[in-house]
Order: C-alpha cells, then structure tokens, then sequence
C-alpha cells in the first residue's frame, strides 16, 4: 500500500467525488508513498495530494500521527525561521526563510473519519490515521488562484498564501471527503 498510493485512492474515485472528467485528471505522482492528481478547466481546477506510511503497530502510527499534528507556536517558528536564516548561504534562501517568519501550526480535531484526524489550517493538510495506516492528504476543486500582478517569490507566495486563506474551508470539506471515502475503501 505504501508502494502504491494511488491503488489506496485511484483516479476514478477521485473524479467521481468531485465530478470531473476522470479521462482528464492528470496524475501528477504515483511515487513510493505519494500519489497526486490535476485536472483543470477554464478558471476550474482540481489538486488532490496523498501521501501514505504504514508502520508496523497501530501504536506506532499514532505516536508519529501525535508528533506530526503537534501545533507550533508562532514564536517557535519564528526563533527556527531566524536559525534558518542565521544559517543560509545565501540571499534567496534568506528572503524565503523570512517570509515564513511569525506564523505557527495550527491543527483542528476532525471527527468521523478513522482512529485520529486532524486538519492544518496553515496549509490545508488533513491527516488521519487508521490503525496501523497514517494518511496525509489535501484536496481541492474550485476557482483556480488569480496570479499577482507582480511576479516575484515573495508576490506569489503572498497570493498563494491569501487564496489558501480564503479557500480553506472548501480544502477541509473536500480533504475531509475524501480521506471518508479513501477510509471506507480500505
């Protein structure tokens, strides 16, 4: 299962639950672990991401499920952004690790899904586990981000960071219906 993700969440359940052509959903990776799928149309796009690790006991997933949704502070962050820029050899890598300065990791408690379900609210990520099995995945289907007027790293990671805002809700809703259909295929 590990070495094939996506047999867990194949490309026709995805086009099903969000109502695509599955003929044009592209997959994006089928790789040891990660699995992902695109579709686009018009202003309309679709960007589901997986990301699966089976451990030996149930056990053991939860413990790595309770390590991996711990929520960070903004000033932990902050103090390892400034070590990561105290560290880097370089002026982009300095730009890039100061734009994520002062934000921290935020995880809501999703219930209904399997043993444990948490969601992100800075990235839109859920992960779940289900005994021994630990899933991480994002899902959206909707308007696709208008690009800035500047074109610039830190413009578009500022656009990218609104859109994610503004759609974030949708990005649980979707994550949270698919990690239930993924959990009741099992």
């Amino acid at each position: 299962m590990e070495e094939t993700p996506c047999a867990i969440v194949p490309k026709e359940m995805v086009a099903k639950l969000f109502d695509v052509p599955a003929g044009q959903v592209e997959v994006t990776s089928d790789q040891s672990s990660s699995c992902g799928y695109q579709w686009g149309e018009n202003e309309e796009m679709l960007d589901v991401v997986l990301e699966v690790e089976v451990f030996d006991t149930a056990e053991a997933a939860s413990s790595s499920f309770r390590g991996i949704t711990r929520g960070i502070s903004a000033k932990e962050v902050s103090n390892a952004m400034q070590e990561a820029v105290a560290q880097a050899d370089n002026g982009a890598a300095k730009q890039i690790a100061g734009l994520a300065d002062g934000k921290g990791l935020q995880f809501e408690d999703v219930e209904g899904i399997a043993d444990e379900a948490r969601f992100g609210t800075r990235f839109g990520t859920l992960y779940v586990r289900h005994g021994n099995l630990q899933l991480s995945l994002s899902a959206y289907h909707g308007p696709s981000m208008t690009m800035p007027e500047k074109f610039t790293p830190g413009a578009i990671m500022d656009a990218t960071a609104a859109w994610k805002k503004k759609t974030m809700d949708k990005r649980k809703q979707q994550s949270t219906e698919l990690a239930k259909a993924i959990v009741a295929a099992l």
